[in-house]
């Protein structure tokens, strides 16, 4: 499947990430992920102390803290069992984690910006974004546009591809998924399906199939779909799910 061709830029000024390292011990708790800076924020605002991150997948993590990798299985377990943290949270290092997002309330993403450049203003005339968050925190732009669960619902009945972007977004707070994805790539992931769930929400299933270190993996995971992609192009369809909630995606 080929990867989405526009993407979220966030290199224009008040709109960085400012230094930041890691030291190889160390790694980042984080709690979720999104390529969507508002719906960032949104979660960002629901664990105090919390901080937004730039991954090398292209997508804003959102932080709890810093810890050793010797600490952290500990504390992790500690979080979770308070209700800090929700399931599947992990602790990424320098190697998925590569800046500290500007805490400016003008640091928002290339495409929220209009006309910021040519190439954005004509992908508006291509394809269109269809985004459900289930908080709200939705802002539309040139191409997206910002619809209801049950909206994204019915366009859900009618698709049956996604990108391979997904993956690499669910990876940001999954060790298991990024390190499949890092080693085998998007054929790590097989048996994927797109349909309704019980709840409403438009929802995406895969197994995510692989060895590491020697022992072999199969499992399934259910992700709830934030947003569909119509491209008008591709052959037998043109929807594809492009991103989904990775805070939203269970075993």
């Amino acid at each position: 499947m080929k990867k989405l061709f526009f993407a979220l830029l966030f290199v224009f000024p008040f709109a960085h990430a400012t230094d930041f390292s890691l030291e190889k011990d160390e790694c980042i708790i984080l709690v979720a992920s999104t390529k969507s800076e508002t719906e960032a924020r949104a979660i960002a605002k629901k664990y105090p102390g919390s901080e937004l991150y730039t991954s090398k997948s292209g997508y804003i993590a959102i932080g709890l803290e810093k810890i050793s990798k010797q600490q952290s299985s500990a504390r992790i377990g500690e979080l979770l069992s308070a209700g800090k943290i929700p399931k599947g949270s992990n602790c990424a290092d320098g190697t998925r984690i590569t800046g500290l997002l500007d805490r400016g309330s003008n640091s928002v993403s290339l495409a929220e910006k209009e006309n910021s450049k040519p190439e954005i203003t004509a992908a508006a005339a291509g394809p269109i974004e269809y985004t459900h968050y289930n908080d709200g925190s939705c802002t539309p732009d040139a191409n997206k546009k910002c619809v209801s669960k049950e909206q994204l619902a019915a366009l859900c009945k009618k698709t049956s591809a996604w990108y391979t972007n997904v993956f690499g977004l669910i990876g940001v707070a999954d060790n298991f998924i990024d390190t499949l994805y890092r080693n085998s790539g998007a054929s790590a992931f097989k048996n994927g399906s797109v349909y309704v769930a019980k709840s409403g929400q438009c929802a995406f299933k895969f197994d995510a199939i692989g060895m590491i270190n020697g022992t072999s993996y199969n499992r399934t995971y259910y992700c709830v779909v934030t947003t569909i992609v119509d491209d008008g192009k591709r052959k037998g369809g043109s929807l594809a799910v492009s991103s989904v909630s990775s805070f939203g995606c269970v075993q």
